[in-house]
């Protein structure tokens, strides 16, 4: 997955990008690793959220998604130091969300 999107940020370098934002929020489960393999800067949506949320003075979120999303951390971690908690659905709750989304 990191060598398809990196395919994908160089040719939009190539093409005169001065930055690359990965759209959907699913993909930044590799972000880090993504930005160390290419020359243009990356946005990262954990990133903005994370300073969104201090701008709003909001203490507390929940996380929605898909289950990579609320499972893994990478959300999570671009807060680690706000002193914003985010709540993540129980692994039960996640597969419920999980599959519902499946059927929409």
């Amino acid at each position: 997955m990191v060598d398809y999107l990196a395919r994908g940020v160089n040719n939009f370098e190539k093409s005169g990008a001065d930055f690359a934002a990965l759209t959907g929020i699913t993909p930044h489960v590799v972000f880090d690793q993504l930005q160390a393999k290419v020359n243009l800067p990356l946005v990262s949506i954990p990133v903005a959220l994370c300073d969104y949320a201090k701008e709003q003075h909001h203490e507390r979120l929940a996380l929605l998604g898909t289950a990579p999303t609320m499972s893994q951390h990478f959300v999570q971690d671009a807060f680690k130091n706000s002193g914003i908690i985010i709540t993540v659905p129980q692994k039960s709750e996640q597969a419920y969300i999980g599959e519902k989304s499946k059927t929409n």
